[in-house]
């Protein structure tokens, strides 16, 4: 490796931190990018690429506005990446439907569909007939559904690959296999030899290392992956938190527990909790196939928001992290919103500014209650 001064060395490759190298570089910084293994292998490999703005916030928070700024650089990014010769995102735009069974959860929908209305996206709320019309394979006890039909999900190892093969392009240096050990003002130290950089970008998601201070709590999600044995819906299936996604290649990706942990191992009570839930408004799965099953680790912020900030002593240099579940969703905007700060711009924006002491302020709460 060598000893080159960069504009900016980001440390993690994760979506995190492959967009904010491409936006970095892009903006025309000399950038180095590290990870400890390959760009897009750790938690945003395991993710299950949901897009899902409107089904997932249940309130028009600031973040669901960030979310909104995302999914249209997400639709730019598209063709742009394709000029890098790189893979396609594997963009499916087939909509989302999230359920109700009682009449309190109809009423929430109504009330989901009126503001989201209000700010301009289209929501439609479908009665018991309408909703078994769309999709007949929904529980038939389901009362109602809140239909999104803009709603889309991407590959995330496609996505992963499609911004690694452009950051070469664009003259980054990626450097796989790579483990930051400390981190001073200015210098990034590895196993092997240091690294100067003007301003450095720390994006491990829930992995931390000595010297730096990760407001972040591991939370491990377990997905399986199932092909049914007919087609079932074409759209995203959501209700409690729960979902179920059809990909591409016929398959769906059933999703998701939420454990604080690292451990990464499937547990029997995890695959148990996941298909007894979805089953419940999915039956007709109870005879698909199951072809794949794993875990990840989401990096879930201490105050539940996402953060770029400032380190509490360290001049020039960054936190980012905190997203949980949605940081495919975030990825773009994140990486955007962080190259803002690097150019120096003034940024105001939903994007928290965590201090060291607020570690032990707050109180996690239950992770599947962040935006369903």
């Amino acid at each position: 490796m060598n000893q080159r001064m960069y504009d900016v060395i980001i440390i993690g490759a994760g979506i995190v931190g492959l967009c904010t190298a491409f936006y970095s570089a892009k903006a025309g910084l000399r950038v180095a990018l590290l990870d400890r293994s390959t760009p897009g292998s750790g938690t945003t490999s395991k993710a299950a690429g949901m897009l899902g703005i409107q089904a997932e916030f249940r309130s028009p928070n600031p973040l669901y506005h960030l979310a909104k700024e995302s999914i249209a650089l997400y639709k730019i990014l598209t063709d742009e990446l394709l000029e890098y010769q790189t893979t396609s995102l594997g963009w499916t735009s087939s909509g989302a439907i999230k359920l109700a069974f009682t009449h309190s959860e109809h009423n929430q929908l109504s009330d989901i569909q009126s503001w989201q209305v209000q700010h301009g996206d289209p929501a439609e709320l479908l009665d018991q007939q309408s909703l078994q019309l769309l999709a007949p394979a929904v529980n038939k006890e389901a009362c109602a559904g809140l239909y999104f039909p803009n709603e889309a999900h991407v590959q995330p190892k496609q996505v992963a690959r499609a911004f690694e093969h452009s950051l070469y392009e664009l003259g980054v240096d990626v450097f796989p296999y790579t483990t930051a050990t400390s981190v001073s003002t200015n210098r990034v130290t590895t196993r092997t030899d240091t690294l100067y950089g003007e301003q450095i970008v720390i994006a491990t998601g829930h992995e931390s290392f000595a010297n730096i201070p990760w407001p972040v709590t591991p939370v491990k999600g377990e997905i399986i992956k199932v092909r049914p044995r007919r087609q079932l819906s074409k759209q995203t299936i959501f209700y409690n938190g729960w979902y179920a996604v059809p990909k591409q290649d016929g398959e769906w990706l059933l999703g998701a527990t939420s454990t604080q942990s690292e451990d990464t191992t499937i547990s029997v009570n995890g695959v148990l909790e996941l298909l007894t839930n979805i089953q419940a408004f999915l039956p007709d799965l109870r005879d698909s196939e199951i072809t794949a099953m794993w875990s990840g680790i989401r990096p879930k912020s201490i105050v539940d928001s996402p953060f770029i900030s400032p380190h509490p002593t360290l001049h020039s240099v960054w936190l980012v992290s905190g997203h949980n579940r949605n940081g495919i969703l975030l990825g773009p905007i994140t990486g955007k919103r962080v190259t803002e700060r690097l150019l120096g711009n003034e940024v105001n924006d939903a994007f928290t500014s965590i201090k060291v002491g607020e570690h032990s302020e707050h109180h996690h709460q239950s992770e599947k209650s962040q935006f369903t």
